[in-house]
């Protein structure tokens, strides 16, 4: 397989955009990079992940309730972690910080 580029981008959608960003931001400690329209009412904030983005979109209209991300856990390695530390976003999505 060839890729675009040696990362991978990770994209979440939600309704709970203020708790999300919060956590996102706070909690796991993203740096927030740009906000971007996407189109349908639905604003995508970008954050820097070493080289990665994680794309957070905060949709207007109801995001269908099919379950979780999809994903079935993220590990995101962080500075000054000297311990993994297990964590769950407001939506329920699981993180371990490494």
């Amino acid at each position: 397989m060839h890729l675009a580029k040696y990362h991978l981008d990770v994209g979440l959608f939600t309704n709970n955009g203020e708790a999300m960003l919060r956590f996102w931001q706070q909690e796991v400690g993203l740096e927030f990079e740009e906000m971007l329209p996407v189109g349908g009412g639905t604003r995508q904030h970008r954050h820097a992940m070493n080289g990665s983005v994680f794309k957070l979109n905060v949709a207007r209209d109801p995001v269908p309730t099919a379950g979780l991300s999809g994903y079935r856990e993220l590990f995101i390695a962080r500075d000054g972690i000297s311990a993994h530390q297990s964590l769950t976003d407001p939506d329920g999505n699981r993180v371990t910080l490494v």
